[in-house]
């Protein structure tokens, strides 16, 4: 038994145990309740769905897809990260590169969708002239 739970216990801790649960957590619809991009309020991505299947999302707009692709995690982070490779959509061959945080049925994204050439935000905050967009998503429950 207690080997057992010392297998259990090396594989939780593992560094990037928490990749495959965040990756897990993140499965499935979520929309855009609040934005804001350089200080202001985004109220043109509110309503926006994004939706995670294993390593690819989709994001939409009233039902047409907008932007399509691939993401990745680093939960080991002192923020965790999250890029999205775009694949399809309006940034083909374009990369967003976050900073991720996830509580419950809220998803928190901070990026660089104001400015792809802007480097990986360091906090949740969308500053003027920072190129950086702060999402706040809610899972929606069928």
């Amino acid at each position: 038994m207690t080997r057992l739970m010392l297998v259990v216990m090396t594989l939780v801790f593992l560094p990037g145990a928490a990749q495959p649960r965040d990756q897990q957590r993140l499965q499935g619809p979520w929309t855009v309740v609040e934005a804001m991009r350089g200080d202001e309020v985004a109220d043109d991505l509110v309503g926006h769905q994004i939706e995670f299947r294993a390593d690819s999302f989709t994001i939409t707009e009233e039902g047409r897809v907008v932007y399509q692709g691939t993401y990745s995690l680093d939960p080991d982070k002192p923020l965790k990260a999250i890029d999205f490779k775009h694949t399809g959509g309006l940034l083909k061959g374009k990369t967003w590169i976050g900073i991720y945080r996830i509580s419950g049925d809220t998803l928190k994204i901070c990026d660089n969708l104001g400015s792809p050439s802007a480097a990986r935000p360091t906090e949740f905050d969308a500053k003027a002239k920072s190129g950086h967009v702060l999402v706040l998503f809610k899972r929606i429950v069928p």
